[in-house]
């Protein structure tokens, strides 16, 4: 689960050097506290799914309660749409140019590795029998959700972890998807909302047609690789 999500823009404000409080011009967004809520109730969420086979095989559930349950991978996408909104609010003044952009990416490292690294660690007694030189080196370097091809990766060493593999690819991505939507109209802007919004019901609607024609054209791939959640993050920046 992407849980280096930031809090408040007060947080990656002062997480980047180039766009501190304190920078000369540079005025400070105001906090965003309510996302401290939602994002507890969201970690929540998922941690009741993955818990239910466990509550399942001691507890009788109501059906409802159990498809709701089951439904807490939704939590994720959540936390990828917070993302892209928290990033956007944060960095809207981030200058196009490639040592900024090494400068967010900096920021982004330096908050998320060390505890991706960690948990790691503790994953590494339970799965090192499991673990190839390939998928060693993708896990290592965040990139074990980023192929297709090798659905079985994505899950390697820490299955968690793949979150982390995504929003990897969303802050590699984030400078330029940020600086083309600053050049764009307003009315452009709606428009690609509009668009993404629409690409995001239409995956999910419950016809066979789109199961086997359209929807395999358009979303061919599992939710947590990052070609199908990039939608809901661009939807957001």
């Amino acid at each position: 689960m992407p849980g280096e999500l930031e809090v408040t823009s007060q947080q990656n404000v002062e997480d980047s050097p180039h766009l501190s409080p304190d920078s000369p011009g540079r005025a400070r967004n105001p906090s965003l506290p309510a996302l401290t809520g939602i994002r507890f109730f969201a970690a929540f969420y998922v941690v009741l799914t993955h818990s239910l086979p466990w509550i399942k095989n001691r507890v009788s559930l109501p059906l409802p309660i159990a498809n709701f349950f089951s439904n807490g991978y939704l939590a994720v996408c959540l936390f990828f749409l917070l993302s892209g909104f928290i990033l956007s609010y944060t960095y809207s003044g981030l200058a196009p140019g490639v040592q900024n952009y090494a400068k967010f990416w900096e920021a982004r490292f330096a908050r998320i590795y060390p505890v991706y690294l960690f948990s790691l660690l503790l994953a590494l007694p339970f799965q090192f029998h499991t673990l190839t030189l390939k998928s060693t080196v993708a896990v290592l370097l965040m990139v074990q959700a980023w192929n297709p091809l090798h659905p079985e990766m994505s899950g390697a060493w820490n299955y968690p972890a793949w979150s982390l593999s995504v929003e990897a690819f969303f802050y590699l991505c984030f400078p330029f998807i940020q600086m083309r939507i600053a050049s764009m109209s307003r009315r452009a802007i709606q428009l690609l909302g509009a668009g993404a919004l629409l690409v995001c019901i239409c995956a999910i609607l419950p016809f066979k047609d789109w199961e086997s024609g359209i929807q395999t054209l358009l979303l061919p791939f599992p939710y947590r690789y990052p070609s199908s959640d990039f939608r809901s993050f661009c939807l957001e920046c």
